[in-house]
């Protein structure tokens, strides 16, 4: 006999169990994976079910509504929306000629039926179409309503009919979903958990030339708020799109309209009703196209740099003035010293200062301005500042008599030297009453030569040099054509002015041997600032403005303004056919373009544009205020967007806005989401399908 071979030996019972658990985990790992397979297979096939159900829905709606009349639907439940279910009229193609048949004079659509819209609530829910036919055109919007809640609370139209309706109900789909329904049309609720701003869009309305009364209704509030107040910053209601200031129009409201300042609000101003009920409304008469400029704004028109806009706080308004008026320069502004220091105590007598104000692009004056001339003999001291003057601060232990001092234009950036030509203007000082260390110097009505002036202009783009003297009993120390120092009774000339080229027309002669010559001071202790009036006159350029018709016939032109004596405000205009030809021409006529219609030309063209000129006067400085510029046309029959931008806020309440009585008319937007929950590892996973739509009812005006 012989051993066995390995070859021929069987398997061990320890070889047969791995094998059986090998087998058996094959078999649970195609089981898990065919599970996931079918899982897999049951969500897509359940997720393409409710893009089905949604987009089903969706398509049905818009196309029922799109041929409806969004003024005649209603919503539920009551109040600002969303909403739940809707109300629409609906027509039928009898003749199968693709158009909507019309009764009377063919300008009245007949409606035949009555689609609702609604929920039956279940488990799950339905998407239930309910319709009336033939409808009751002869119901009125509460009746609707009241239809409208009981088809909702009955899930069907089983005794909601009208006179001669038949109600018939059926399912859209049946799923779990939510939707919303939003009427945008000139509701809206002002409600905010803030005080803000928000744009409005609140619909479309027919607006025929001439003027048309916008009447705002309370019709309730948000649950949230504690108020009903209703606040208007701007409105658009023009075909050319251009937003007027609410608190700028004719107004009537109840309980009353305010002009509320509001920083941050176009004009920092809005429109309020401070409203503590429902029965709140405010009523706007506005024309139906015209251009309304009241805020001057400088990113579209332009000015010469004497004209700006500034809030008037007195009159709560932004209004347009010459500018110039106030400091025009200062010393620390120029050396960098917060506080500049006092004169110096020596070297005083017998001396002259001179300071150089430096302008130009890298200089300190601030801005254009005026120094006006004042009687040579005026009280001392000063009862009260003028409104131009330099200020000089006095060295200590000067002995004054009679000072004197001159301020001229110097020759360049950097010199002390006086431009050739430039007049040397004379300054009287007197007393400040405001700081008994300083002397203010006023524009005398002279000059050296003792010819009578008139106002100096002080340009930011020059620069200038004052100088004045000090002097003791032996008499005034000359500064000849004010540029060189008499050496006979000069002892120092002190300056802020430290070039070599500078100081050499500051000395008469190089024979001022043993005497200090020039003290040069890296600050200025002399001369303190120089406060000026606006400028003689300025312009503002106002932007092109498209009235969006080729044959506008302006028939309209006015403006604002307060004029105080002296001043004058002058407003000229100019139209194009295009907004490159008209800023290419420089022909302004004078106004108004075209009072009663006249014969064409300008006055027919599309562009329009104006131009004011402002006029201070010459005694004390004042500027006149131009608040607005209105230029208008009478428009042309056509449906206008309706829209603005709102206060809102924790206080304000949700408002209807008509037109002529007349609501006002937008689109539907119809928000639709179905969900379904279908089992997965781990638990159920929640799909959801979603959709919406906007649409814009196109027999809204039949």
């Amino acid at each position: 006999m012989h051993a066995e071979s390995d070859r021929e030996r069987g398997f061990t019972i320890v070889e047969m169990v791995i094998a059986a658990m090998l087998v058996a985990v094959a078999t649970a790992l195609g089981m898990y994976g065919w599970m996931n397979v079918v899982r897999g297979e049951r969500r897509n096939s359940t997720q393409a079910e409710l893009d089905i159900s949604v987009r089903t829905a969706i398509e049905r709606i818009r196309a029922e509504t799109r041929l409806s009349a969004i003024d005649k639907m209603v919503y539920f439940p009551d109040g600002p929306g969303p909403y739940k279910a809707i109300s629409f009229p609906a027509a039928f193609d009898r003749d199968e000629d693709g158009l909507t048949p019309t009764v009377d004079d063919g300008t009245k659509i007949l409606w035949d039926s009555t689609v609702i819209y609604h929920v039956a609530a279940g488990e799950p829910d339905k998407l239930m179409r309910t319709v009336f036919t033939n409808r009751d055109n002869g119901m009125s919007d509460d009746e609707r309503r009241t239809q409208l809640a009981s088809v909702v609370a009955n899930g069907n139209g089983e005794g909601a009919e009208g006179v001669g309706e038949t109600a018939s109900s059926r399912v859209i789909f049946a799923n779990f979903f939510d939707w919303s329904i939003d009427p945008t049309a000139g509701d809206f609720d002002a409600y905010a958990s803030r005080l803000g701003r928000s744009a409005r869009a609140m619909g479309s309305a027919r607006l025929s030339p001439g003027n048309h009364i916008f009447t705002f209704t309370c019709v309730g509030k948000n649950t949230s708020s504690s108020g009903y107040k209703l606040g208007l910053d701007t409105l658009c209601v023009s075909a050319t799109g251009h937003h007027r200031e609410a608190e700028d129009q004719t107004a009537s409201a109840s309980p009353t309209v305010e002009r509320a300042y509001s920083l941050g609000w176009s004009g920092h101003n809005h429109a309020l009703v401070p409203a503590i009920n429902k029965n709140a409304t405010l009523t706007l008469t506005m024309a139906n196209d015209r251009w309304e400029e009241t805020n001057f704004d400088y990113r579209q028109g332009q000015g010469t740099g004497h004209v700006a806009p500034r809030f008037d706080f007195a009159r709560k308004d932004i209004v347009m003035e010459v500018t110039g008026s106030g400091v025009v320069w200062n010393a620390s502004e120029q050396t960098y010293d917060a506080d500049p220091p006092n004169a110096i105590a020596s070297n005083v007598n017998y001396s002259a200062f001179r300071v150089l104000i430096r302008g130009g692009v890298d200089g300190a004056i601030r801005h254009d301005g005026r120094l006006l001339t004042y009687a040579d003999t005026l009280p001392s001291p000063l009862p009260s500042p003028p409104n131009s003057y330099v200020r000089i601060r006095v060295p200590p232990g000067a002995s004054l008599g009679t000072p004197s001092a001159t301020i001229t234009e110097a020759k360049d950036l950097t010199s002390l030297d006086g431009r050739s030509g430039a007049p040397v203007r004379r300054l009287q000082l007197y007393p400040d009453p405001a700081d008994a260390g300083c002397v203010l110097g006023v524009l005398r009505q002279r000059d050296t030569d003792n010819n009578a002036v008139t106002y100096m202009n002080i340009d930011h783009t020059n620069s200038y040099v004052v100088t004045f003297w000090i002097y003791n009993a032996t008499g005034l120390v000359t500064w000849d054509n004010n540029r060189y120092a008499d050496v006979s009774s000069m002892t120092a000339v002190h300056t802020n002015c430290a070039t070599a080229t500078a100081f050499r027309d500051v000395r008469k002669t190089a024979t001022w041997t043993g005497l200090p010559h020039v003290l040069y001071r890296n600050d200025i202790c002399y001369v303190q600032e120089i406060v000026t009036v606006c400028a003689k006159e300025g312009y503002y350029v106002s932007q092109v403005f498209d009235t969006t018709m080729d044959v506008p016939r302006y028939d309209l032109i006015e403006w604002r303004e307060i004029k105080p004596d002296g001043t004058d405000i002058e407003i000229q205009s100019r139209a194009g056919s295009s907004a490159e030809a008209l800023a290419a021409d420089e022909d302004w006529s004078a106004v108004p373009l075209d009072a009663n219609g006249g014969s064409p030309g300008a006055s027919y063209l599309r562009y329009v544009q104006f131009r004011a000129r402002l006029v201070s006067d010459d005694a004390v400085g004042a500027t006149p205020l131009l608040r607005s510029v209105t230029i208008g046309w009478p428009g042309e029959d056509r449906i206008v967007d309706v829209g603005g931008v709102i206060t809102v806020g924790p206080d304000f309440g949700a408002y209807s806005l008509t037109v002529d009585g007349e609501k006002v008319i937008r689109g539907l937007h119809v928000a639709l989401e179905i969900y379904k929950d279908v089992p997965g590892t781990g638990g159920a996973k929640r799909l959801t399908s979603s959709m919406s739509i906007e649409v814009e009812p196109r027999n809204s005006y039949k």
